[in-house]
């Protein structure tokens, strides 16, 4: 049963005025300390996301970085996305340039602080004027294309535990972004980008207009359009990627060690199965054989050598995208009224569109195989062609390439609206004041992969035989369904036959549009929430201050209705290759009340205490297994955090939070089918030897594997304990500031997304649970703890169990001169990563491994991890002169290893004959400079700006290490895209 967001709330929860001696903060409300007249208005710089207290990066009580719109300009950012992803406290790994391409974020920008996001999911909160945005994905996940850049006022990132004030997800901190709703008059921004290589153009337009409305009123609305062009292939884009870089297995290692190690970096590293041509190939010795005077058909095969170079395979990174497009719209207006002295009333909506389109390299057909009696290899033959004269066991095999004729593609589009409404206002004269609001949001996400080959169907339209009359038909339709035959059976309607030998032809009978299609999801979140908060002063304190407190409560309910291509039924579309999963559907409802404090025992030491608790309701909706179950569960979150101004320059500032992240809707009821015999449908026999060397290489037992989320067996939230400890250093004399933090984030029970390879270890390790998740013939059926001589089916859940901590430092300084000719001012933010500690295995507690300072592949599939560089720094100067500034950027990463897991000639104990054995282990120090100017001036009255920015100056291009990108180390650190450039005009009126 629901809550009202306005009944229950006064149901019971009047008690909660005994928490006034508790303390602030939450999402949405700007829940905080009462601003009032007492407030020392010297200290007007930011506004820190949480309380109304005048303060800074240096002022506040914990790590944070605060973005204004001015030094965004000064960076030349035109989409807050690319601010956040540069950020030392952020690992960007899902971005249009770290992540092209991608399947389940294509396009999108997703602030990740510490690297702690899971692949689905989200421990970083993302809030708009201090309200918890809608999610943009069914992983809870915010896609930060949706914020107009050209209405920002600043941003504000906290870094470390923040759920007590904010609720769930605020484990690794807080993304608040602020608008100017204070605007006056107008402005517009227009400006072009393009790359030194004359590609990934860039079109941007910002429009932004404010103003009062009689004596009580006033009106923002903005507009944002951005049309940022994709880079395509990697290997044709760039020089750096054309080299085709890659780490290869060595085929002469042993384990003596006498071969070399074990993996090894390479160039010119082709496909040992397929060509760079849109024909097919047979592996033949000898001489060409060909059908025309081109030799464009059936010829031999020039292989690559031992480690994969040369040779006509196809280069590494032809289909490897450098960046994904990103078409974004975004409309934002908002009208406040003061109805007299004591309140305020508020309305704003903002609505968007986000659309990417990216085109892939379709999937091969490795090792194809044709019967002697194939329609179209019998009637090359009747021409004197053999084009497999090294077929064997009777088949003939063939590998080939279908990008010449398969139109495949990811297009995601996303379209957002979001409205709230609220009143603010003061209890008479006295320093208490409320507010309260209700906001409605709803994203529709749709994921759509053009051209994804089927499995059964294809292999049914291989099958070409002649029916008898001199034309093609599948065998399985001339000969009717065989013997011992287990797939479904509907999957055989319209079987129409394709031709893979000669060029052009495949679709010469049809069988194209049957053997190749179509997969859709779409993706459908609805939030509502309504919020109440009052604060003031509770007492006149111990003779610093008074001590000053909210109380408030929070109703939220969110649904999603994930729905898996619903043109299509699930028979055919499970036959797919590339799945998204079958449909989902759930809702959470959320009652909190909080409670927030801040007690100055003496003028130089005050303390805040934070307090909130959460009781949640999931329901299951469409498509779970059982529709309509409900389970509650509630937990408690609480921060406290001390400020000390031991001296006039030093001040002392800590904190200590118990945090948490409830599960998501796809934690809970995300549900797949992996079909038996499929690329993803092999399990690793342990017990047998019978092991999966990968996807796409059809090793190990085919099984069926069916991944369930965690609704059905107990799924809890996540627990983490944050510490933060830090100085801030201002003298006065030097006029900068220093702060530097330790941090220390320590998640239990975090969740895990359903993963076969953990419950086959499992078991082989003896554990029941995971056994009884496992269907197959047992060696002893009263002991399944034994093992399977045959394993057919695999059913794993979401769980709780995984580790992780994370601890280094935050360093942020700034310094300004002014001298004669102009002011110079610097700024430097810094994260130190000590320890990235992760528990690869439920069954091995004690095997933790740290991915801190590894810079290179460290992310398997859908991992649900980022490593962070040791150091990762910005460093940011501005000149100014009258209408001219010029700022420069630079962006510092630590040299750091390439594999957490595996051991190079740098690192203590090497071995080549140690099967993790590599080449090398490490990448060198990376740093890029950015160069950027404007001058201002006036024209007809209106204030304007030309400003120009270079991007990666020196056009350094990124270390060739063999992983990510084109075979550079990770284009989340890495810039892959060289020297850019942006130019444009600023005007306000």
């Amino acid at each position: 049963m629901k809550y009202s967001p306005f009944l229950s709330i006064c149901k019971k929860k009047l008690a909660l005025s005994v928490a006034a001696s508790l303390a602030l903060s939450t999402g949405a409300s700007n829940l905080a300390f009462a601003q009032d007249d007492e407030v020392d208005e010297s200290l007007e710089e930011i506004t820190v996301t949480g309380t109304r207290i005048r303060s800074d990066d240096f002022s506040n009580a914990q790590p944070s970085t605060v973005l204004g719109s001015d030094l965004l300009e000064n960076l030349g950012v035109v989409n807050i996305g690319d601010a956040m992803a540069t950020l030392p406290s952020n690992v960007g790994n899902n971005t249009p340039t770290a992540n092209p391409g991608g399947n389940f974020f294509n396009g999108s920008n997703i602030a990740n602080l510490r690297g702690l996001n899971p692949f689905f999911g989200s421990r970083t909160l993302t809030l708009v004027d201090s309200r918890r945005h809608v999610p943009t994905n069914q992983g809870d996940g915010v896609d930060l294309n949706f914020i107009p850049s050209v209405l920002i006022d600043r941003m504000e990132v906290v870094t470390g535990g923040a759920s007590a004030s904010y609720g769930s997800g605020a484990i690794g901190g807080v993304t608040n972004i602020l608008l100017d709703r204070d605007l006056e008059g107008g402005k517009v921004q227009v400006d072009y980008g393009i790359t030194g290589q004359n590609d990934g153009e860039d079109i941007h337009l910002g429009v932004a207009w404010g103003q009062r409305v009689g004596d009580n009123g006033h009106f923002i609305i903005g507009f944002e359009g951005q049309d940022a062009g994709g880079i395509g292939s990697c290997m044709e884009a760039r020089d750096w990627c054309a080299k085709n870089v890659a780490v290869v297995t060595n085929p002469n290692w042993n384990a003596e060690g006498t071969g070399g190690p074990r993996y090894v970096l390479k160039d010119d590293v082709r496909s040992t199965s397929q060509q760079a041509s849109t024909n097919p190939i047979f592996q033949i010795p000898g001489p060409s054989t060909c059908v025309d005077s081109g030799c464009t058909s059936f010829r031999a095969w020039e292989a690559p050598n031992e480690f994969g170079q040369g040779g006509e395979g196809r280069p590494n990174y032809l289909y490897t995208n450098m960046r994904s497009p990103v078409e974004r719209e975004v409309i934002y207006a908002a009208y406040n009224h003061q109805i007299n002295d004591d309140m305020t009333f508020f309305i704003e909506g903002s609505v968007g569109s986000v659309d990417t389109f990216t085109p892939q390299g379709s999937l091969d057909s490795t090792f194809a195989s044709l019967r002697p009696d194939n329609f179209y290899l019998n009637r090359l033959q009747a021409q004197g062609i053999n084009p497999c004269p090294l077929s064997f066991i009777g088949l003939c095999f063939i590998n080939r390439n279908y990008s010449d004729v398969i139109d495949t593609y990811n297009e995601t589009t996303t379209d957002l609206e979001r409205f709230s409404l609220g009143l603010s206002g003061r209890f008479g004269d006295s320093t208490w004041t409320w507010d309260a609001y209700y906001q409605f949001g709803e994203s529709d996400r749709s994921q759509l992969v053009n051209g994804n080959i089927q499995l059964e169907r294809f292999n049914f339209a291989l099958d070409a035989v002649d029916d008898g009359t001199g034309n093609p038909v599948c065998r399985i339709i001339r000969d009717g369904i065989p013997p011992g035959f287990v797939k479904d059976a509907r999957l055989i309607q319209g079987c129409t036959p394709i031709n893979i030998l000669q060029p052009g032809q495949l679709n010469e009978h049809g069988g194209q549009d049957y053997a190749w299609g179509r997969l859709l999801e779409l993706t459908t979140v609805d939030q509502d929430m309504f919020e109440a908060v009052t604060s003031g002063e509770v007492y006149e304190g111990f003779g610093a201050g008074p001590i000053r407190a909210a109380v408030g409560v929070s109703w939220r309910d969110e649904s999603i209705a994930n729905i898996s291509d619903p043109s299509q039924p699930d028979y055919a579309r499970r036959d797919y290759l590339i799945q998204y999963g079958e449909s989902f559907g759930g809702e959470v409802e959320v009652f909190e009340y909080f409670a927030e404090a801040q007690i100055p025992f003496t003028e130089t030491f005050d303390v805040q205490l934070a307090a909130r608790n959460s009781e949640y309701e999931n329901t299951a909706g469409i498509g779970t297994p059982n529709p309509g179950q409900s389970f509650k569960y509630d937990f408690t979150t609480w921060k406290v955090t001390a400020n000390w101004q031991a001296t006039d320059w030093l001040r002392l500032r800590g904190s200590m939070s118990r945090d948490l992240r409830a599960p998501n809707f796809r934690e809970l009821y995300y549900g797949q089918d992996l079909q038996r015999g499929g690329p993803f449908g092999f399990c690793s026999n342990e017990w047998t030897g019978n092991l999966s060397q990968g996807f796409f290489t059809n090793t190990g037992d085919p099984c069926t594997i069916e991944l369930r989320g965690g609704a059905t067996t107990g799924l809890e939230a996540e627990k983490a304990d944050t510490l933060t400890g830090g100085i801030v250093i201002t003298p006065d004399a030097l006029n900068m500031r220093f702060a530097v933090d330790y941090f220390n984030i320590e998640i239990e029970d975090a969740i895990t997304p359903a993963n076969s390879g953990l419950v086959l270890d499992g078991c082989f390790e003896g554990v029941l649970a995971f056994c009884q998740q496992i269907t197959g013939t047992p060696f002893d059926a009263n002991d399944l703890t034994k093992g399977y001589q045959t394993i057919d089916a695999i059913t794993p859940t979401a769980r709780n169990f995984r580790g992780y901590e994370a601890s280094g430092f935050d360093v942020s300084a700034d310094w300004v001169g002014e001298y004669s000719f102009g002011t110079i001012s610097s700024r430097l933010i810094g994260t130190r990563m000590l320890e990235q500690l992760i528990q690869p295995t439920e069954n091995n507690p004690q095997l933790i491994r740290n991915i801190a300072g590894t810079v290179g592949n460290t992310n398997g599939f859908l991992a649900d991890w980022s490593s962070a560089p040791g150091w990762n720094v910005q460093w940011i100067n501005t000149y100014i002169n009258g209408p001219l500034s010029l700022t420069t950027q630079a962006r510092f990463v630590k040299s750091g290893q390439l594999w957490a897991d595996r051991i190079g000639p740098e690192d203590t104990g090497y071995d080549a004959g140690n099967p993790q054995s590599v080449f090398s282990n490490r990448t060198p120090n990376y740093v890029i400079w950015s160069l950027n100017g404007a001058y201002s001036f006036t024209m007809a009255n209106v204030d304007m700006q030309l400003f120009a920015n270079v991007n990666n100056l020196f056009d350094k291009a990124p270390p060739l290490m063999g992983t990510g990108t084109g075979g550079n180390a990770s284009p989340v650190y890495f810039d892959p895209i060289g020297r850019s450039f942006r130019v444009g005009l600023r005007a306000t009126f």
